[in-house]
């Protein structure tokens, strides 16, 4: 994701904006995008989660902070929403590095108002799938913090010699100190990973087709396994003399979409026979065989 800046206005919803601006070798003043409800600043830019070579982007949209992975494009509808464990609002998210050692850079959601003013860190890993789920959560007032409040957190890189990266954790008071503030590291720790019943099966390379009934009278399910960063696709029925018989494009949020096709909506009630449905999304397409009984 080849952006510069993430801007976002400090007026309460749905007055809150969002403009991105990408980068250009003739940049201007015009944002290439703009949403409205949602926040986003410079500290939501993440250093690409899922390891596709593109930076990602956070949003907070209450009552969930959505996750727009980087790509060719940037769409308004979310990769997924990420669900923040406290059961508090939010405030912000920064990157840390890869604290986990396992090839993809994690990142963590902070609220200081949660657990009584003591804040309250979720961390989530990075992975080709991104679990929406926090792998753990620390609270301000206890173990391994002990009544040291969380107001901030950082990356820092390897601090410590063990080639795993490590971060900071920030309070600007305590109980204890007057008010001066404290500052606490965690080092990395390889054995952090998501519990293996969250695990999903990996997101498809290709784009596959199922329709299901598959033959039927008039409505079928068309559905769609798509890549990860495929952010639209279009769905094209021909008849056997190659006519497009019916068009839509599909806007994909996730990696599976289903297309409800009703046969009599077309402009041109389909017969009895055999259809061919191709889909594009992105630079790959495939088609596949559809029939219809009358």
């Amino acid at each position: 994701m080849e952006m510069v800046s993430a801007i976002s206005s400090a007026t309460p919803p749905p007055e809150r904006m969002t403009y991105i601006f990408l980068g250009s070798n003739n940049p201007d003043t015009l944002p290439a995008y703009t949403w409205e409800g949602f926040w986003a600043g410079g500290d939501n830019i993440m250093p690409d989660l899922n390891a596709d070579g593109f930076d990602d982007l956070i949003f907070y949209g209450y009552p969930q902070w959505q996750v727009h992975l980087g790509g060719t494009g940037i769409s308004p509808a979310p990769t997924f929403l990420m669900n923040f464990a406290s059961g508090c609002s939010w405030d912000f998210a920064t990157g840390l590095g890869d604290i986990n050692h396992d090839g993809y850079n994690d990142m963590e959601v902070i609220d200081p108002g949660c657990d009584n003013l003591w804040g309250t860190m979720c961390i989530y890993l990075g992975h080709p799938w991104l679990n929406p789920n926090p792998a753990f959560t620390i609270q301000g007032r206890d173990l391994p913090l002990n009544l040291i409040g969380i107001n901030s957190a950082v990356g820092l890189g390897d601090v410590n010699g063990d080639h795993i990266a490590d971060f900071a954790i920030g309070a600007f008071n305590s109980n204890f100190d007057g008010f001066r503030g404290r500052c606490v590291i965690l080092s990395g720790d390889t054995s952090l990973r998501a519990e293996v019943s969250e695990h999903r099966p990996e997101l498809p390379h290709d784009v596959a087709v199922t329709i299901f009934p598959n033959p039927f009278n008039s409505n079928t399910t068309i559905a769609l396994d798509l890549p990860l960063s495929v952010r639209r696709a279009s769905i094209e029925i021909f008849n056997l003399l190659g006519q497009v018989v019916h068009r839509v494009d599909v806007a994909v949020t996730s990696s599976h979409v289903d297309y409800h096709y009703d046969g009599k909506s077309t402009n041109v009630p389909l017969s009895t026979g055999l259809y061919f449905v191709r889909v594009v999304a992105g630079n790959v397409q495939t088609t596949t065989k559809m029939m219809i009984l009358r």
